[in-house]
């Protein structure tokens, strides 16, 4: 019977890591390099992040902003820019 538990410890942790892997796998550096070099045409002041006013030159983002920014910290980052891209747009640019 212990062995039983400390086996089924043992899956849920791979399980959790897997999961864990696998949301840290949508960060900017496992982007498509299209995606990233579109980024850094808007990301202007490259600071590693898009204003509301650098938004403002992409239609489809000035219209998302709110949606895509997640934290809702006032600047969209390409992780939440992937990510949102990822959920809710089959494939495509986003001007």
């Amino acid at each position: 019977m212990h062995s039983r538990a400390l086996f089924l410890i043992a899956i849920a942790v791979l399980l959790i890591s897997g999961i864990v892997f696998a949301q840290s796998s949508l960060t900017a550096s496992a982007t498509p390099k299209g995606f990233e070099r579109h980024f850094a045409r808007l990301d202007t002041d490259r600071d590693g992040a898009i204003s509301r006013d650098e938004a403002a030159t992409s239609k489809w983002l000035s219209r998302q902003y709110d949606k895509v920014d997640a934290n809702a910290d006032g600047k969209v980052t390409s992780d939440e820019l992937y990510v949102y891209m990822r959920r809710h747009l089959p494939a495509g640019p986003m001007s």
